[in-house]
């Protein structure tokens, strides 16, 4: 693993805090199979699992925004161009396949039906810590995500992705949030 992963348990609930690799969807394919190794037997068991961080991967449910914007492709396919160890994009296209194989294992985006589909308030990356005015971006992707099984999903009540002013100075991230119901 590039950056690693935490395991962790608390009221019941299976935690994986992750990193995935930067630099090559390649590698992050790797480590999203090493996790789900120990994610599928919690969930196959019926255990509450909750899986977020920076996993540095596209969404598929955010397709129609990322193919409108051929900009932000050409961009960033000029970066895996200049930068021989940046591989993150496949085919000159963006590349699904890491965030589909959490779906596939029953994972669930907590921004399913919770977030609008606008660029603006789904982009948790960059934020406007690299430009001048310090400002968030109009553009950018959602490569910070808070996944969980069927049984922790059906308690989202929201998942905003906060853009207020300090964070733009903070983090090239904005932080990722959800909020649960306490009961069904």
């Amino acid at each position: 693993m590039h950056h690693g992963f935490l395991h962790a348990r608390s009221y019941y609930i299976e935690i994986f805090v992750v990193h995935l690799s930067p630099f090559k969807w390649e590698v992050r394919q790797r480590e999203a199979q090493i996790l789900l190794g120990k994610i599928k037997p919690l969930l196959e068991a019926g255990k509450k699992v909750m899986v977020l961080g920076d996993f540095n991967a596209v969404s598929p449910a955010d397709t129609l925004i990322l193919d409108r914007d051929k900009e932000a492709l050409g961009d960033a396919l000029a970066s895996d161009a200049k930068n021989s160890h940046v591989q993150n994009h496949k085919d000159g296209k963006y590349e699904y396949g890491v965030m589909k194989m959490f779906f596939e294992a029953q994972l669930i985006d907590t921004a399913q039906g919770k977030l609008p589909l606008t660029p603006k308030e789904r982009l948790s990356y960059p934020t406007g810590v690299f430009n001048v005015a310090k400002t968030t971006p109009e553009n950018g992707t959602r490569i910070d995500f808070i996944l969980t099984g069927p049984q922790l999903h059906k308690l989202v009540k929201t998942m905003p992705i906060p853009k207020m002013n300090p964070l733009n100075r903070i983090s090239d991230h904005y932080p990722v949030i959800v909020d649960f119901k306490t009961s069904n």
